[in-house]
C-alpha cells in the first residue's frame, strides 16, 4: 500500500468507466454509494471477500467525509488494465471528497487521521484494506481521498504509456449528466475527449452519448476529420461543445482541436499552456475547425473540462496532485472549480512513470 504522501503507481489504463457519483449530504447517501462500488468490484471480477472489503471501504471514507469534513461527493470507477491484461481482475477505484477543515499534517505523516484532526475509524480503516490510496488535503479548504482496490498485485503503466482519470457528475436533481469524456491510448500516444451537451437532462445526455459514440467509432482518425464526423453525428440533436487533445511523444507535442466551450490546458513546471478552441456549436454550422499544437515540457499534466468547471483554478496545486495521481487533480478540481447550477466533467492526463 502507498503511503498517504507518496503517489498512486500508473495504471496505463485500457478504459476508465465511472459507475456512480453521489453528493455526500447526509448519511443516507452512503447506502447508494457503497451498492455502486460493490457492483463496480463485482463487474470487474474481485472474489467475494474482497468485494467485502470494497463495501467496507467506501462505507467508512463516504461517512467521514460527511460526518468529519461537512459532506461532499463520492465516486465509483473502474480502471481496466492495458492491453495483454486481459482476464485479470479489474480494479475499483473511489474517490471522496469534502470541503472540512483538513488533516492536521502530523497525522498524515503518521499514516492516520480523519478530516476533523483526530483518529478516524473511516480513514484507518480503508488504510488497511485499499490496495492503494492517497491523500490531498488543505487547511479549511477540504480533503480529497482516491483508493484503489483489486487484486494482489495492481497494473503497472510501462514506458510510453499514460496514466488518465476522470469524473463528472450531473445537476442536482438530474439522474443523467449531459457532460462526458473518453480517451485511447497506444504506446507513444494518448487521445482525451469530451463532450459538453447545451444544457443539462436527458436531450443534453443523448447529445453526448452520440458524439462519444462517434469518436469510439474511430479515435485514431485525423484530429480534424474525426471532430468533423463528430459533429455529423449530432446534426439533429440539442448540439454540443467537443473537445479532442492528442499527445504525442514522438512529435514532442500537444494538439487541441475544439468547438465550443470545452476548457484544456497543457500544464509544465513553470506554466500553464491554455490550448484553443474554435468558437462554436458542434451540430451545428461552424466555423473552419482548426487544430493548435503547441511543445511538450516534462514534467506535464493535460487537464480538460466542461463550463461546468470555472477557469479560474490555480494551475501549480493542480500540476502537483497529477504528478502523485491524476484521479487526485480531477477530484482537487470537481470539489474547488464545479458550479452547482451545470452538468460537470473534469479528466487529466499524465505520462506513466514505470
Amino acid at each position: 500500500m502507498e503511503p498517504l504522501s507518496g503517489r498512486l503507481s500508473s495504471q496505463s489504463p485500457s478504459a476508465v468507466r465511472q459507475f456512480a457519483a453521489v453528493r455526500l449530504d447526509d448519511v443516507a447517501a452512503v447506502v447508494p454509494l457503497r451498492h455502486a462500488a460493490v457492483a463496480a468490484a463485482a463487474k470487474v471480477g474481485l472474489s467475494d471477500h474482497r468485494r467485502g472489503e470494497v463495501e467496507i471501504v467506501v462505507n467508512e471514507l463516504a461517512t467521514n467525509a460527511i460526518v468529519h469534513g461537512g459532506g461532499g461527493m463520492g465516486f465509483v470507477s473502474v480502471v481496466e488494465g492495458p492491453a495483454g491484461s486481459s482476464g485479470e481482475p479489474g480494479v475499483v477505484e473511489l474517490t471522496v471528497f469534502d470541503r472540512g477543515p483538513g488533516i492536521e499534517p502530523a497525522r498524515l505523516a503518521a499514516g492516520s487521521g480523519s478530516t476533523a484532526g483526530t483518529l478516524g475509524i473511516g480513514l484507518s480503516g480503508a488504510l488497511r484494506l485499499a490496495s492503494e490510496i492517497v491523500i490531498d488535503t488543505t487547511a479549511q479548504v477540504g480533503t480529497a481521498v482516491v483508493a484503489r482496490l483489486g487484486p494482489a498485485r495492481l497494473h503497472q503503466g510501462a514506458a510510453g504509456s499514460y496514466e488518465v482519470a476522470g469524473l463528472r457528475r450531473p445537476l442536482s436533481g438530474e439522474t443523467r449528466c449531459g457532460d462526458g469524456w473518453t480517451f485511447a491510448q497506444r504506446p507513444g500516444e494518448v487521445r482525451l475527449f469530451m463532450v459538453d451537451g447545451l444544457g443539462h437532462g436527458p436531450l443534453a445526455a443523448d447529445a453526448a452519448d452520440l458524439a462519444l459514440d462517434a469518436f469510439n467509432a474511430d479515435p485514431w482518425a485525423d484530429p480534424v476529420s474525426a471532430m468533423a464526423r463528430i459533429g455529423e453525428s449530432l446534426r439533429g440533436s440539442r448540439g454540443a461543445a467537443v473537445g479532442l487533445a492528442v499527445v504525442d511523444d514522438a512529435l514532442r507535442t500537444a494538439a487541441f482541436v475544439g468547438v465550443g466551450n470545452v476548457a484544456a490546458s497543457l500544464l509544465s513546471r513553470d506554466r500553464r499552456h491554455a490550448l484553443l478552441s474554435t468558437p462554436g456549436v458542434a451540430g451545428q454550422r461552424t466555423r473552419t475547425i482548426r487544430r493548435y499544437d503547441v511543445a511538450l515540457s516534462d514534467p506535464w499534466a493535460l487537464v480538460m473540462h466542461t463550463d461546468g468547471l470555472t477557469e479560474r483554478w490555480e494551475w501549480e496545486p493542480v500540476a502537483k496532485s497529477a504528478r502523485r495521481a491524476p484521479a487526485l487533480a480531477a477530484a482537487a478540481l470537481m470539489r474547488d472549480a464545479a458550479r452547482e447550477r451545470d452538468d460537470a466533467c473534469v479528466a487529466v492526463v499524465t505520462p506513466s512513470v514505470p
